[in-house]
Protein backbone atom coordinates (compact mmCIF):
# COMPACT_ATOMS: atom_id res chain seq x y z
CA UNK A 1 0.00 0.00 0.00
CA UNK A 2 1.42 3.09 -0.98
CA UNK A 3 0.33 7.06 0.08
CA UNK A 4 1.84 10.05 -1.57
CA UNK A 5 1.21 12.65 1.19
CA UNK A 6 1.35 16.46 -0.27
CA UNK A 7 0.66 19.84 1.00
CA UNK A 8 1.42 22.16 -1.88
CA UNK A 9 -0.71 23.60 -4.48
CA UNK A 10 1.59 25.32 -6.41
CA UNK A 11 1.42 24.54 -10.50
CA UNK A 12 4.19 23.11 -11.18
CA UNK A 13 4.18 20.45 -7.50
CA UNK A 14 0.26 19.90 -8.76
CA UNK A 15 1.77 18.77 -12.26
CA UNK A 16 4.26 15.80 -10.24
CA UNK A 17 1.29 15.27 -8.46
CA UNK A 18 -0.69 14.11 -11.47
CA UNK A 19 1.74 12.18 -12.91
CA UNK A 20 2.57 10.05 -10.41
CA UNK A 21 -0.65 10.17 -8.82
CA UNK A 22 -1.88 6.73 -10.52
CA UNK A 23 1.17 5.13 -9.17
CA UNK A 24 0.12 5.51 -5.16
CA UNK A 25 -3.36 3.95 -3.35
CA UNK A 26 -3.73 7.50 -2.01
CA UNK A 27 -2.98 10.99 -2.89
CA UNK A 28 -3.91 13.63 0.06
CA UNK A 29 -3.85 17.24 -0.26
CA UNK A 30 -4.65 19.91 2.14
CA UNK A 31 -6.61 21.85 -0.46
CA UNK A 32 -10.14 21.09 -1.28
CA UNK A 33 -10.48 22.43 -4.73
CA UNK A 34 -7.05 20.32 -5.71
CA UNK A 35 -9.45 17.31 -5.60
CA UNK A 36 -11.12 18.29 -8.95
CA UNK A 37 -7.58 18.85 -10.89
CA UNK A 38 -7.17 15.26 -9.80
CA UNK A 39 -10.29 14.29 -10.87
CA UNK A 40 -9.83 15.68 -14.42
CA UNK A 41 -7.01 13.09 -14.81
CA UNK A 42 -8.77 10.48 -13.59
CA UNK A 43 -6.89 9.85 -10.59
CA UNK A 44 -10.11 9.39 -8.29
CA UNK A 45 -8.12 8.46 -4.98
CA UNK A 46 -7.66 11.53 -3.63
CA UNK A 47 -7.95 12.23 0.12
CA UNK A 48 -8.16 15.68 1.84
CA UNK A 49 -6.55 15.80 5.19
CA UNK A 50 -4.62 18.82 6.71
CA UNK A 51 -1.88 19.96 9.03
CA UNK A 52 -1.81 19.32 12.46
CA UNK A 53 -0.07 19.49 16.13
CA UNK A 54 2.68 17.09 17.41
CA UNK A 55 1.63 15.00 20.04
CA UNK A 56 5.11 15.30 22.01
CA UNK A 57 4.60 18.82 22.36
CA UNK A 58 0.82 19.01 23.28
CA UNK A 59 0.75 20.86 26.80
CA UNK A 60 -1.97 22.48 28.53
CA UNK A 61 -3.14 25.79 28.60
CA UNK A 62 -1.59 28.53 31.22
CA UNK A 63 -4.59 31.13 32.46
CA UNK A 64 -3.94 34.23 31.02
CA UNK A 65 -2.69 36.22 33.91
CA UNK A 66 0.35 33.17 34.13
CA UNK A 67 1.45 34.23 30.99
CA UNK A 68 4.76 36.54 29.88
CA UNK A 69 3.70 37.89 26.71
CA UNK A 70 0.10 39.96 26.24
CA UNK A 71 0.57 38.74 22.59
CA UNK A 72 3.18 37.41 20.28
CA UNK A 73 3.81 35.97 16.95
CA UNK A 74 6.04 33.59 15.74
CA UNK A 75 7.05 33.34 11.66
CA UNK A 76 8.90 35.21 8.85
CA UNK A 77 8.31 38.70 8.38
CA UNK A 78 7.24 38.58 4.79
CA UNK A 79 3.88 39.64 3.03
CA UNK A 80 1.71 42.63 4.80
CA UNK A 81 2.73 40.99 8.40
CA UNK A 82 5.14 43.78 9.09
CA UNK A 83 2.70 46.43 8.24
CA UNK A 84 0.24 44.29 10.23
CA UNK A 85 2.49 44.27 13.54
CA UNK A 86 3.46 48.23 13.27
CA UNK A 87 -0.41 48.94 12.59
CA UNK A 88 -1.17 47.67 16.26
CA UNK A 89 2.23 49.09 17.73
CA UNK A 90 0.74 52.32 16.56
CA UNK A 91 -2.36 51.73 18.89
CA UNK A 92 -0.73 50.72 21.95
CA UNK A 93 -0.71 46.58 21.53
CA UNK A 94 2.13 45.16 22.56
CA UNK A 95 3.49 42.92 19.88
CA UNK A 96 6.56 40.59 20.59
CA UNK A 97 7.59 38.90 16.88
CA UNK A 98 9.80 35.91 16.65
CA UNK A 99 11.10 34.42 13.34
CA UNK A 100 13.02 35.59 10.60
CA UNK A 101 13.11 39.52 9.59
CA UNK A 102 12.27 40.79 12.74
CA UNK A 103 14.34 42.06 15.76
CA UNK A 104 14.38 39.27 17.98
CA UNK A 105 15.38 36.74 15.41
CA UNK A 106 14.79 32.99 15.16
CA UNK A 107 14.12 30.84 17.83
CA UNK A 108 14.23 26.85 18.36
CA UNK A 109 11.68 24.46 17.82
CA UNK A 110 11.53 24.07 21.46
CA UNK A 111 11.39 27.76 22.33
CA UNK A 112 8.27 28.27 19.49
CA UNK A 113 6.15 26.37 21.82
CA UNK A 114 7.21 27.70 25.05
CA UNK A 115 6.37 31.11 23.50
CA UNK A 116 2.87 30.19 22.49
CA UNK A 117 2.13 28.56 25.57
CA UNK A 118 3.39 31.63 27.51
CA UNK A 119 1.45 34.31 25.41
CA UNK A 120 -2.29 35.49 25.90
CA UNK A 121 -2.85 35.69 22.66
CA UNK A 122 -0.59 34.10 19.52
CA UNK A 123 -1.32 35.53 16.20
CA UNK A 124 -1.77 34.05 13.30
CA UNK A 125 -1.51 35.60 9.74
CA UNK A 126 -3.04 33.48 6.77
CA UNK A 127 -0.46 34.52 3.97
CA UNK A 128 1.85 32.81 2.37
CA UNK A 129 4.68 33.51 -0.23
CA UNK A 130 2.88 34.71 -3.81
CA UNK A 131 -0.07 32.37 -2.42
CA UNK A 132 -3.49 33.30 -1.42
CA UNK A 133 -4.37 32.59 2.41
CA UNK A 134 -3.92 29.28 3.41
CA UNK A 135 -4.63 26.94 6.63
CA UNK A 136 -0.78 26.48 8.44
CA UNK A 137 0.53 24.23 10.57
CA UNK A 138 0.39 26.98 13.09
CA UNK A 139 -3.45 27.00 13.36
CA UNK A 140 -2.96 23.38 14.59
CA UNK A 141 0.43 23.76 16.76
CA UNK A 142 -0.71 26.94 19.01
CA UNK A 143 -3.72 25.53 20.54
CA UNK A 144 -1.73 22.10 20.70
CA UNK A 145 1.22 24.22 22.46
CA UNK A 146 -1.44 25.29 25.06
CA UNK A 147 -2.30 28.80 23.36
CA UNK A 148 -4.71 30.83 23.12
CA UNK A 149 -4.96 31.20 18.90
CA UNK A 150 -6.11 34.76 16.98
CA UNK A 151 -6.02 33.65 13.23
CA UNK A 152 -6.96 35.71 10.29
CA UNK A 153 -9.50 33.93 8.26
CA UNK A 154 -8.59 31.10 5.64
CA UNK A 155 -10.67 28.83 3.50
CA UNK A 156 -12.64 25.71 5.13
CA UNK A 157 -11.10 27.28 8.92
CA UNK A 158 -14.47 26.29 10.10
CA UNK A 159 -14.35 23.12 9.09
CA UNK A 160 -11.70 21.88 12.23
CA UNK A 161 -12.55 24.55 14.56
CA UNK A 162 -15.26 26.44 16.00
CA UNK A 163 -14.64 30.56 15.58
CA UNK A 164 -15.03 32.18 18.99
CA UNK A 165 -15.82 28.79 21.02
CA UNK A 166 -12.39 27.06 20.38
CA UNK A 167 -10.13 29.52 18.77
CA UNK A 168 -10.62 33.40 17.71
CA UNK A 169 -10.74 34.44 13.75
CA UNK A 170 -10.37 37.84 12.42
CA UNK A 171 -10.52 38.92 9.13
CA UNK A 172 -9.51 42.91 8.94
CA UNK A 173 -7.11 45.06 10.34
CA UNK A 174 -9.72 46.82 13.00
CA UNK A 175 -11.24 43.36 13.50
CA UNK A 176 -7.97 42.21 14.80
CA UNK A 177 -7.09 45.27 16.77
CA UNK A 178 -10.66 44.83 18.60
CA UNK A 179 -10.34 41.76 18.93
CA UNK A 180 -6.89 41.69 21.24
CA UNK A 181 -8.69 44.17 22.75
CA UNK A 182 -11.57 42.12 23.78
CA UNK A 183 -9.63 39.63 24.80
CA UNK A 184 -6.88 41.13 27.01
CA UNK A 185 -9.54 42.65 28.67
CA UNK A 186 -11.45 39.51 28.95
CA UNK A 187 -9.20 36.71 30.51
CA UNK A 188 -12.13 34.62 31.95
CA UNK A 189 -13.21 34.00 28.21
CA UNK A 190 -9.27 33.53 26.94
CA UNK A 191 -8.53 31.08 28.98
CA UNK A 192 -12.25 29.42 28.30
CA UNK A 193 -11.48 29.09 24.68
CA UNK A 194 -7.78 27.95 24.48
CA UNK A 195 -8.88 25.02 26.76
CA UNK A 196 -11.51 24.42 24.53
CA UNK A 197 -8.57 24.91 21.37
CA UNK A 198 -6.54 22.58 23.40
CA UNK A 199 -9.02 19.49 24.09
CA UNK A 200 -10.12 19.78 20.01
CA UNK A 201 -6.36 19.24 19.05
CA UNK A 202 -6.03 16.65 21.61
CA UNK A 203 -8.86 14.80 20.24
CA UNK A 204 -8.74 15.41 16.49
CA UNK A 205 -5.77 17.45 15.70
CA UNK A 206 -2.54 15.59 16.36
CA UNK A 207 -0.85 13.55 13.09
CA UNK A 208 -1.85 10.47 14.85
CA UNK A 209 -5.09 11.19 14.12
CA UNK A 210 -4.37 12.19 10.31
CA UNK A 211 -2.31 9.70 10.20
CA UNK A 212 -5.04 6.98 11.26
CA UNK A 213 -7.47 8.64 8.85
CA UNK A 214 -5.50 8.35 5.82
CA UNK A 215 -4.70 4.56 6.73
CA UNK A 216 -8.18 3.75 6.76
CA UNK A 217 -9.11 5.43 3.62
CA UNK A 218 -5.98 3.89 1.57
CA UNK A 219 -7.11 0.14 3.29
CA UNK A 220 -10.80 1.27 1.61
CA UNK A 221 -9.27 2.13 -1.75
CA UNK A 222 -6.91 -0.84 -2.36
CA UNK A 223 -9.36 -3.14 -1.36
CA UNK A 224 -10.83 -1.73 -4.78
CA UNK A 225 -8.26 -1.46 -6.88
CA UNK A 226 -8.82 -2.38 -10.25
CA UNK A 227 -6.84 -6.18 -10.77
CA UNK A 228 -4.05 -6.28 -13.33
CA UNK A 229 -6.10 -7.75 -16.10
CA UNK A 230 -7.42 -4.96 -16.08
CA UNK A 231 -4.79 -2.74 -15.94
CA UNK A 232 -3.67 -4.64 -18.76
CA UNK A 233 -5.82 -3.97 -20.74
CA UNK A 234 -5.73 -0.14 -19.87
CA UNK A 235 -2.05 -0.31 -20.88
CA UNK A 236 -3.06 -2.00 -24.05
CA UNK A 237 -5.63 0.61 -24.67
CA UNK A 238 -3.29 3.31 -24.12
CA UNK A 239 -0.29 1.73 -26.32
CA UNK A 240 -2.74 1.27 -29.26
CA UNK A 241 -3.87 5.42 -29.82
CA UNK A 242 -0.37 6.03 -29.01
CA UNK A 243 1.03 7.15 -32.62
CA UNK A 244 3.18 4.58 -34.72
CA UNK A 245 6.18 6.58 -34.71
CA UNK A 246 6.18 6.74 -30.81
CA UNK A 247 5.66 3.30 -30.57
CA UNK A 248 8.90 3.04 -33.79
CA UNK A 249 11.18 4.73 -31.33
CA UNK A 250 10.33 3.17 -28.30
CA UNK A 251 10.73 -0.06 -30.01
CA UNK A 252 14.20 0.94 -30.84
CA UNK A 253 15.62 2.80 -27.63
CA UNK A 254 14.03 -0.11 -25.51
CA UNK A 255 15.99 -2.98 -27.83
CA UNK A 256 19.05 -0.88 -27.85
CA UNK A 257 19.31 -0.28 -23.49
CA UNK A 258 17.62 -4.11 -23.13
CA UNK A 259 20.52 -5.06 -24.86
CA UNK A 260 23.60 -3.23 -22.48
CA UNK A 261 21.24 -3.53 -19.26
CA UNK A 262 18.97 -6.23 -19.80
CA UNK A 263 14.93 -6.12 -20.91
CA UNK A 264 13.65 -5.40 -16.72
CA UNK A 265 16.37 -2.11 -16.25
CA UNK A 266 16.82 -1.70 -19.88
CA UNK A 267 12.78 -0.13 -20.23
CA UNK A 268 13.62 1.74 -17.13
CA UNK A 269 16.56 3.25 -18.70
CA UNK A 270 14.62 4.08 -21.62
CA UNK A 271 12.11 5.96 -19.88
CA UNK A 272 14.70 7.77 -18.24
CA UNK A 273 16.60 8.82 -21.64
CA UNK A 274 13.13 10.05 -22.30
CA UNK A 275 12.14 11.59 -19.24
CA UNK A 276 15.26 13.53 -19.59
CA UNK A 277 14.90 14.99 -23.07
CA UNK A 278 11.48 15.39 -22.51
CA UNK A 279 12.57 17.94 -19.86
CA UNK A 280 15.04 19.59 -21.61
CA UNK A 281 12.92 20.32 -24.75
CA UNK A 282 8.74 20.23 -23.67
CA UNK A 283 9.76 21.12 -19.82
CA UNK A 284 6.27 21.08 -17.33
CA UNK A 285 4.43 19.33 -20.24
CA UNK A 286 6.59 16.32 -19.19
CA UNK A 287 4.71 15.76 -16.30
CA UNK A 288 1.48 15.43 -18.07
CA UNK A 289 -0.34 12.83 -19.67
CA UNK A 290 0.17 14.04 -23.00
CA UNK A 291 3.89 14.05 -22.14
CA UNK A 292 6.48 11.98 -24.10
CA UNK A 293 7.10 9.84 -20.92
CA UNK A 294 3.53 8.85 -20.53
CA UNK A 295 3.03 8.46 -24.03
CA UNK A 296 5.81 6.09 -24.80
CA UNK A 297 5.36 4.28 -21.22
CA UNK A 298 2.26 4.15 -19.97
CA UNK A 299 2.91 1.40 -17.64
CA UNK A 300 5.65 2.32 -16.12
Amino acid sequence: MTICWTTDDSWKYRQVSRFIGRYYHVMTTTYPDVIRNYHQDHISHVFLTQWAARSDQLSAPLSAHQCLYPVSFIGEAHGRRKQRVQYLLDRGIPVSCFGYGWPHGPVSADDVSKIMRNSIISLNFANSRGRRDQIKARTFEVPGAGGFLLSEAAPNLENWYVPDQEIAVFRTDHELLQKIKFYLSHPDIRDRIAIAGFERTCNAHTYENRLDSVLNYAVKVKNRTISKADMSLVTEAAAASTPLWIRLIRWILVRVCSLIWGRDRGLKASRRIVFELSWRIAKENTFSRSGWPARMFPEL
